[in-house]
């Protein structure tokens, strides 16, 4: 055998066809071998290779495809000779011309080349329409800190919103805004007698884009384009006479900027746009396709001297046929604009859009790369207005208020500016009303710190906003008197810390001492919720700052509340109830509220995997089915709850937009703030509700990998691996072999796509599994502990996978997902840094 390529699974051809949604399948005809049928004709030298024979013979393939080898039972199959054209529909589509086929032992080396549709086809005619609502989304890769995404890669919806806000050459450029579209593919093709007769290609794109550009510089000249987003969508096949055609949409997100000379503010536009483009040859001639409609809104800029300034948006389509360049199309929004103090109006601006595209004529047999301009269509606008900021608001202290300290920080809201003009403060300060002692000057922070007040006066202040091209709005006069009354201190109780069987570290922090010193601090812990009457008093010193002592002689497995307080001459002020729990034997790091109920799932030996009888509907990549040993241990009875989250966030004191310093990964998102069901006020996290989580008792939802992790950790155990989780899903050493988990009736056990009302229910409302285990099958997927690998590397017992990797598993589908999600055997990836309304968790303890 020749060494001149390294051998690749055929699983990594599978691997990007992972996903919750199967590809569109479109079925003319089925008849393989040479074909014809009047308007399709294949040639018997078209040789097809089915996934069955696939499978049955694959060895290996090199990275660029042109080399393939074969067990040599595929040539009883299917005979393989010089200038063939082989056709798959693995992967991303398979097309290439046998150049040479050499046979040794066993297995067949086959050398290839690339190949043409004309090559494979003497006669072909396709009409394919795609409508936005069918194209399913396989995978968006976002580029660049600042760029985000609000689109669903699952499910029933499809929505492609990109924002993004960039640095451009120096950190005081940005450019921000957002691309949104909706789009529909339609595809013709005609092959007579071996030469392209017909091809048209066309796009009809609903498109939302806005970028802006926010710059304060001068004499500076930048000119950049990124790529910030791409969206992979799900492959769909065309069979016709027995043969698949492979296509696969890729959408490429673009911003782009030009800069020289100087401007200040913000500059852009705003588009809303749909257009229908894209080219059609008809031998021997080409034909470009477009129409528009548009609205269009401006930024203005501001100028400093002479300058000129572009900004655009791209949105580019691909279409790929067998992973070879097609057709492709392009909307180009942008708006430009050249300034200068001598112009009148001092700034000349265009705003408009472009639609230009082509096709990679070397896949229909034709020797060029054809590319044209379908539309431009662009219009003037000119302004030189500028409004002037907002007026400064919310001073802290209130107005009229009382204080007691001779030193504290003024502060207020920031204004804003209509042209996000950069805005700077001054500040007045005495006792004159209104004051007329300027403190501060031309500041960027909304804050300024005053010392050395007089005890019983009354002071006033004052703030103006300016921007950058002076304009000036001056605030109202706000005043405060000073006072000596003592009032109580203000105590905050830590949550514990440090937490074992019998011991934890308590401890509070005193915040103000009420105008007096601070005699005594310390906590009351106790087994009621008012410590301060029932339980003990440990002291721990005297003044201000955060405090704290270890605690020993506690109870293991035992719920504790705890208070801190402060003293001064004034009285006793107490910090808020806190609570933790003491880890039983075995138990975790951190304690805290989880009162999950736990089933014993006793260890045993199963068969893992997908089989088409028990489990019906298999992927190769829940194949083989293997036996697999797992050890006895306890799993969470139900989905862990918004409720037991939401203590858990309360007792670490995670960070109000849901990121914690984690002491394994570092920085990292717990749970999306935004989008989901728990919210932050008064210092706590609270259950707000969700459109599709109305209640607290209903599964965690939006919560990464490294959020659920987490929780496992603090609650004294970890998440299951793939292998225990399906063990139990199955029903541990007591399963009847159902297809989902509990029933082969999905209905009974699940809450799915079929039944879903109103979106997520509460924990245990379907029939549990023969354990007693509840929503093991849809409700929310749940995470497992491993990395993503395939089950030939699995070892016979207690597999826990690769120590590093890309994706965590997913297992038991959601509840908008379909049947063949649900299945015990099924299972799913995810970026473990990615939340999702459809994901949450279970605990395990060993």
């Amino acid at each position: 055998m020749k060494k001149l390529f390294t051998y690749l699974s055929f699983i990594a051809l599978l691997f990007i066809a992972v996903g919750c949604e199967k590809e569109l399948e479109i079925d003319i005809d089925e008849n393989p071998g040479g074909y014809d049928d009047g308007t399709t004709t294949i040639p018997a030298s078209t040789k097809y290779i089915s996934p069955g024979l696939w499978n049955t013979n694959f060895i290996g393939i090199t990275e660029d495809s042109s080399t393939i080898v074969f067990k040599h039972d595929l040539l009883t199959d299917q005979p393989i000779k010089k200038g063939d054209v082989l056709i798959s529909s693995e992967g991303d589509g398979f097309l290439r011309k046998v150049v040479e086929v050499n046979v040794e032992n066993s297995q067949i080396e086959i050398l290839t080349e690339p190949a043409s549709l004309i090559e494979a086809f003497e006669n072909l005619e396709i009409n394919l329409e795609i409508p936005n609502d069918s194209l399913l989304v396989e995978s968006i890769e976002l580029f660049g800190e600042g760029v985000s995404s609000s689109s669903r890669t699952s499910g029933l919806e499809l929505l492609q919103k990109i924002e993004f806000e960039l640095k451009l050459g120096a950190d005081d450029i940005k450019l921000k805004g957002f691309m949104q579209q909706s789009l529909n593919i339609g595809l013709n093709l005609k092959i007579r007698n071996w030469e392209l007769e017909e091809f048209k290609f066309s796009v009809n794109v609903e498109n939302e884009a806005e970028a802006k550009m926010v710059v304060d510089f001068l004499g500076l000249k930048i000119e950049e384009e990124k790529e910030i987003a791409r969206v992979r969508f799900k492959r769909f096949v065309i069979t016709v006479g027995g043969v698949p055609l492979v296509f696969r949409p890729v959408l490429i997100f673009n911003v782009g900027s030009k800069l020289e000379g100087g401007l200040t503010g913000s500059f852009g536009l705003n588009a809303k746009m749909t257009a229908e483009n894209g080219i059609h040859y008809l031998n021997p001639d080409w034909t470009p396709l477009s129409t528009s409609t548009r609205e269009f809104n401006y930024f203005k800029p501001k100028i400093n001297g002479k300058a000129s300034a572009e900004s655009y948006l791209d949105l580019i389509l691909n279409l790929r046929l067998y992973d070879l360049a097609g057709p492709h199309a392009t909307v180009r929004a942008y708006a430009e604009a050249t300034a200068s103090l001598n112009n009148t109006p001092h700034i000349q601006s265009n705003i408009g859009f472009r639609v230009f595209g082509g096709a990679n004529m070397e896949l229909f047999g034709l020797k060029y790369k054809y590319q044209v301009d379908l539309l431009e269509y662009k219009y003037s606008v000119d302004s030189d207005n500028n409004a002037p900021p907002t007026v400064p608001s919310n001073p802290i202290p209130a107005d009229k208020s009382e204080v007691t300290v001779p030193a504290l920080e003024l502060k207020w809201s920031p204004s804003t500016d209509p042209e996000d003009d950069p805005i700077s403060y001054n500040v007045f300060f005495g006792t004159d009303n209104p004051p007329v002692t300027q403190i501060a000057s031309g500041i960027s922070n909304v804050q300024v710190e005053i010392k050395d007040l007089e005890m019983d006066r009354i002071y006033y202040w004052s703030v103006d906003a300016i921007d950058g091209f002076g304009n000036t709005t001056p605030g109202p006069a706000w005043s405060f008197t000073t006072s000596t009354a003592v009032t109580l201190p203000q105590v905050i109780t830590n949550a514990a810390q440090n937490v074992t069987q019998s011991s934890a570290v308590l401890g509070g922090n005193v915040t103000s001492d009420g105008g007096a010193m601070i005699t005594e601090r310390g906590v009351f812990y106790g087994l009621q919720s008012n410590p301060e009457s029932s339980g003990t008093k440990v002291a721990m010193g005297a003044g201000m700052g955060v405090f704290s002592a270890t605690v020993d002689g506690l109870a293991e497995g035992t719920t504790y509340y705890v208070k801190a307080y402060a003293a001064n001459n004034t009285g006793i002020a107490y910090g808020g109830l806190q609570q933790f729990s003491t880890t039983a034997a075995g138990g975790g790091e951190g304690g805290g509220s989880d009162t999950s109920e736990m089933i014993f799932v006793e260890g045993s030996t199963f068969q893992m995997g997908c089989d088409d009888t028990r489990d019906g509907n298999c992927q190769s990549y829940e194949r083989p089915v293997h036996s697999v040993t797992v050890s006895s241990f306890h799993l969470s009875k139900y989905e862990i709850t918004h409720k037991q989250y939401i203590d858990f966030l309360n007792a670490i004191n995670c960070n109000s937009n849901g990121t914690y310093n984690d002491p394994q990964f570092g920085n990292v998102t717990y749970i999306d703030m935004s989008l989901g069901a728990i919210g932050y006020s008064g210092g706590r996290f609270n259950f707000k509700g969700h459109q599709y989580a109305l209640t607290d008792d209903t599964p965690v939802i939006l919560v990464t990998w490294f959020g659920a992790n987490a929780y496992c950790r603090w609650a004294g155990g970890r998440l299951p691996t793939k292998a225990e989780w399906e063990y139990a899903a199955r029903g541990g050493n007591k399963s009847q072999g159902y297809r989902y988990s509990g029933s082969n009736d999905l209905n009974a056990v699940a809450w799915w796509q079929g039944n879903i009302g109103d979106g997520i229910h509460p924990v245990g409302t379907k029939q549990a599994n023969e354990l007693g285990l509840h929503d093991m099958t849809g409700n929310v997927w749940e995470w497992c502990d491993n990395w993503f690998y395939y089950y030939s590397e699995d070892p016979s017992t207690n597999p826990k996978g690769p120590a590093t990797g890309t994706w965590h598993v997913l297992r038991g589908g959601a509840w908008y997902f379909n049947t063949g999600d649900s299945r015990v055997a099924g299972r799913f990836i995810y970026y473990p840094a990615d939340p999702d309304i459809s994901v949450g968790f279970r605990l395990l303890r060993e």
